[in-house]
């Protein structure tokens, strides 16, 4: 904060970068509240901001720029943020650019550790074997890829 305070809004989240230069970004806020009534597993319970598309990176500038497809809010759609990558220990820090929001000027910082591998994933070593209940619809209702 504008203060030097910390402000830690989100709890959970995370990072997907892909060899073949796609990505996937999503974070979840803190003490997100209860579903008021029946679920409805398609609108969000709380603050959440997600998005994909692809992105480059910059090993020189030690930057990862993102070109957003499509977001959570439409506001963040054909977006393309740059961020500065440092490595923290086994950590991957990202440090974005100046945000304005109605508490002042914030600097985004994410700090991401690398997710472990499961046993369940675990196919002949090489490509991951994943159940189609974790994947979600099957292929032929995905978006094919770009």
């Amino acid at each position: 904060m504008p203060d030097g305070r910390k402000n830690l809004p989100w709890a959970i989240g995370g990072l997907t970068l892909e060899p073949s230069g796609h990505f996937a970004f999503f974070v979840f806020g803190k003490n997100r509240r209860e579903a008021d009534g029946p679920p409805e597993p398609r609108v969000p319970a709380g603050p959440m901001v997600a998005y994909y598309g692809t992105f480059t990176a910059d090993d020189a500038a030690k930057t990862l720029t993102y070109h957003v497809d499509t977001a959570s809010t439409p506001i963040f759609n054909g977006i393309t943020p740059t961020q500065h990558v440092t490595l923290d220990g086994g950590k991957l820090v990202t440090t974005g650019s100046l945000v304005k929001t109605p508490q002042g000027n914030i600097n985004l910082i994410n700090s991401w550790r690398r997710a472990k591998l499961i046993a369940l994933l675990l196919g002949d070593g090489r490509t991951p074997k994943v159940p189609q209940s974790a994947c979600g619809p099957p292929d032929s209702h995905r978006r094919p890829p770009i």
